[in-house]
């Protein structure tokens, strides 16, 4: 048989391998055991293909700062719920580590491991804590890392609440008094995003990984958007990201495997998880906002088995705006409790949605608050809501709202009652403690603004005083 008969040969077989089903499609050699987008692996093809991804986003992404200045003295501190996703990040990352021993191959410094104790939000909330805790400090110990844990109410402390809890409840009730949750969980996530940074500022880590996948980054691409955030979308979604915090960088090295992937992946390496944290909400009927893009998104998925990654990866596209970055001679405002910028213009569109419900007189004369007119001055109210009120330390009022709050956290803290006038209007708002010194910087440098405006006719210029 001459040469070119020989691979004529040889390259049939190799089309005959690949197009029969059932074996993998990387080595074309051993039989399928785990399907990706309706492609098979067999299980070292997999997870070869599975940690591949992650290398690349640990080895390609453009360190902060100068690379051979901070090259092997990178700080990193990795977000570990207890959930799958945080469990495969955890393996893998100690996996890269431990693959460049050396210290010229090095890549990061430290390594260390946080936790948000979200036990609070559970109905057996002391089984749950200490479980959790239990098995978080198990699986952190066996690779040698060091765990921090911070409780999720502790952004409320104060002298007189020093754990946070009594605020914090107080905070979810005004969020979620219409038995409606999609606001108390949007308020959680922001309060998780800034715990979790402030713990990498603290411990001096310029990098801040979270495990997010590519299902859960279609899921809150489409959220956000719906939600009012799609001028910050890039900081939220993208591969990399900074916020308030411009020595903390957070990076997402698991958005390009799938949650099946994750799922594979745990099965494969018999990885030990811990109590997932995540709650889970009846798929026939969603009740938050999360829930239901949930449900759209791993619906569709399931038909069209691309759709996920098609949407995280469209994501990754978009560019921040060029306003929405700081330059070293312009500030730009940002938003009290999510900490992002404030587009321009976000009051004028929340006055123009016609799709909003329109309190009564008689509902505001039950609360004692907002039937004052121009002319008519304090309605008399003295519940909690009303002018005569008390009011908490930590409150915001209507006169810092149009510079304190983003788009979205302006709409989720007016959800509670459905009517845009409750954000509008002197309502005390109830902040957490970070979001309460913002808006208190916010406000002093809105007056220091207006003073200097003030008295700019009667300064003096260098050359006149020449």
């Amino acid at each position: 048989m001459s040469n070119t008969e020989g691979n004529l040969g040889a390259g049939e077989d190799r089309l005959r391998r690949r197009r029969e089903p059932g074996i993998c499609v990387k080595c074309r050699t051993e039989k399928a055991c785990a399907y990706v987008r309706e492609a098979g692996y067999c299980q070292p093809c997999f997870i070869h293909q599975m940690t591949g991804k992650v290398r690349t986003h640990l080895t390609r992404t453009p360190l902060p700062g100068d690379i051979r200045e901070v090259r092997g003295k990178c700080r990193v501190l990795l977000a570990f719920s207890g959930g799958p996703s945080s469990r495969v990040l955890l393996d893998m990352v100690a996996h890269y580590t431990g693959e460049h021993v050396n210290q010229q191959a090095r890549r990061f410094g430290e390594i260390s491991v946080v936790h948000v104790d979200e036990s609070i939000l559970e109905e057996d909330e002391n089984a749950s804590c200490s479980t959790l805790r239990h098995d978080i400090q198990n699986v952190v110990d066996s690779y040698g890392m060091r765990l921090s844990v911070v409780a999720l109410p502790s952004a409320f402390s104060t002298t007189d609440d020093p754990d946070g809890r009594r605020g914090f409840e107080k905070c979810r009730q005004s969020y979620s008094s219409n038995g409606s949750k999609s606001s108390e969980e949007d308020l959680v996530r922001q309060i998780k995003m800034h715990l979790l940074r402030q713990v990498a500022l603290e411990q001096g880590a310029t990098i801040l990984l979270t495990g997010d996948s590519a299902t859960r980054t279609a899921i809150h691409t489409l959220l956000e958007i719906t939600q009012g955030r799609g001028y910050t979308l890039p900081f939220l979604v993208g591969p990399t990201s900074t916020t308030g915090y411009p020595d903390v960088v957070v990076w997402r090295p698991l958005r390009d495997c799938l949650a099946k992937e994750m799922d594979q992946y745990i099965a494969f390496q018999e990885l030990q998880v811990p109590k997932n944290t995540e709650k889970k909400e009846d798929k026939s009927e969603p009740t938050t906002l999360y829930g239901m893009t949930q449900s759209f998104i791993v619906g569709l998925d399931e038909g069209f088995p691309a759709t996920a990654s098609t949407v995280a990866r469209t994501a990754a596209k978009l560019r921040v705006a060029p306003e929405a970055l700081e330059s070293s001679d312009e500030r730009i405002s940002r938003c009290v409790i999510c900490d992002l910028p404030v587009q321009g213009g976000s009051q004028g569109w929340r006055d123009r949605c016609a799709i909003l419900g329109r309190s009564t007189k008689a509902d505001d004369r039950e609360k004692g608050c907002g039937d004052s007119s121009k002319d008519a001055g304090c309605c008399g109210g003295s519940g909690d809501s009303g002018c005569n009120g008390d009011r908490p330390s930590n409150q915001g009022t209507s006169s810092s709202l149009p510079m304190a709050l983003c788009y979205g956290c302006r709409v989720a803290a007016s959800a509670d009652k459905g009517k845009k006038e409750d954000v509008e209007r002197d309502t005390p708002l109830l902040w957490p403690r970070y979001a309460q010194h913002a808006l208190d910087q916010q406000t002093k440098d809105a007056k220091v603004e207006g003073l200097r405006e003030q008295i700019q006719d009667f300064l003096l210029e260098d050359e006149e005083d020449q």
